[in-house]
């Protein structure tokens, strides 16, 4: 009998590094892989709610992209 135990449950990965002043890639992206934006209204609200944020937290925002899926 072969063990699924080692294929399902791989060892916990390294922590992320954590620091004030580092450089982070942060995305969002849907169960499965799915769309999360469908019509430019949901893009656009999502360039909203980042702006929003923007106003609230100190973060540099260097660049970022929209696409479909994440």
């Amino acid at each position: 009998m072969i063990s699924l135990f080692k294929e399902r449950h791989q060892m916990p990965r390294h922590p992320r590094a954590d620091e004030a002043g580092g450089l982070y890639h942060a995305l969002n992206r849907g169960n499965l892989r799915v769309d999360i934006f469908r019509k430019e209204a949901d893009f656009a609200a999502f360039e909203r709610i980042l702006h929003e944020g923007l106003q609230i937290y100190q973060i540099e925002l260097f660049s970022y992209q929209l696409v479909s899926n994440h």
